[in-house]
C-alpha cells in the first residue's frame, strides 16, 4: 500500500490502525445518535462490515440505543471503523461522519 494511502487510512481510524481507540472515545455520541434502521445495516452487510448473523442479532435488539451498541461491537471486533465511516457517509448521516474524523471536534 502507498505510504499517502496508509497514512489516510490511520488519520481516519484515529489512534490505532483500527480504530478501537475512537470507537471508545465516542461510544457514547454513537449510540444516541446512528439511525441504524434506514439503510445502515444493509450497507454493513453488503460492503462486508457485518455479516448476515451479526445484522439478525442486531436487528433483533429493542430499542436503537442497544442496536448501535451492538454495531459499535462488532465494528471494533471486526475492525473496520473505515466501512462505518463511508456507510454512515453513504446512508446521509454526514454529521456523524464529520463528528468521528475530527475526532470529536478536536484540533490535532
Amino acid at each position: 500500500m502507498h505510504r499517502y494511502a496508509m497514512s489516510a487510512k490511520r488519520n481516519l481510524a484515529g489512534d490505532s490502525d483500527d480504530g478501537s481507540d475512537r470507537l471508545r472515545r465516542h461510544r457514547g455520541v454513537l449510540e444516541n445518535l446512528m439511525d441504524p434502521d434506514y439503510g445502515l445495516l444493509d450497507q454493513l452487510l453488503e460492503i462486508g462490515a457485518l455479516s448476515r448473523r451479526e445484522v439478525h442479532e442486531v436487528k433483533s435488539e429493542r430499542t436503537f440505543e442497544r442496536r448501535n451498541t451492538q454495531i459499535i461491537e462488532y465494528v471494533s471486533k471486526n475492525k473496520c471503523l473505515e466501512k462505518l465511516i463511508l456507510t454512515l457517509r453513504n446512508t446521509n448521516q454526514t454529521h456523524i461522519t464529520n463528528y468521528l474524523t475530527s475526532d470529536g471536534g478536536k484540533l490535532h
